[in-house]
């Protein structure tokens, strides 16, 4: 066996021994159903001209997600994450990143038990988008016991005709 070969073959041993790190902690998290922390309560869309209609071309709608913590174990860092789908992008000044906030506005450092936080986004909807229904995710991230962790929530949002 040249030496080449058992480069590529190390190379990829490697790189399998990576994933197969990774994956038991993603399986866990998304696949087996492991106790959530957060509970998603509201789900408020509402135009730039705040209604709550929004239509094919409308911009800088404002999407605030509202959760509720439900563990006793304090939660500190945590953010919102919103992957969106074709046709449906972040407005100027906005982007996919938010802090949760306590429900006065504040950012919130540190999440205990029952303790709402919010997620806000900006969006602009394509004029080319197709009224009906689409779902964006929301991937809460969050440090708990010195470990980073994160949930997956579907988020539907309805685009009027």
């Amino acid at each position: 066996m040249s030496l080449k070969a058992l480069k590529k073959i190390s190379s990829v041993m490697l790189a399998i021994m990576l994933i197969l790190q990774c994956t038991p902690t993603f399986i866990q998290n998304v696949s087996f159903g492991e106790t959530v922390d957060f509970a998603i309560i509201n789900v408020n869309v509402r135009s730039s001209v705040d209604t709550a209609y929004i239509y094919p071309g409308s911009s800088r709608v404002n999407l605030k997600i509202e959760a509720a913590y439900q563990n006793s174990t304090p939660a500190q860092n945590v953010v919102g994450w919103l992957n969106t789908t074709t046709g449906v992008s972040f407005s100027a000044q906005s982007g996919a990143c938010s802090p949760a906030k306590l429900l006065n506005g504040s950012i919130a450092e540190n999440v205990t038990l029952n303790t709402h936080v919010t997620f806000e986004y900006l969006l602009d909807i394509n004029s080319s988008l197709e009224p009906g229904d689409y779902e964006l995710t929301l991937n809460i991230t969050y440090v708990k016991e010195e470990s980073i962790t994160f949930e997956v929530y579907p988020i539907n949002i309805t685009v009027s005709p």
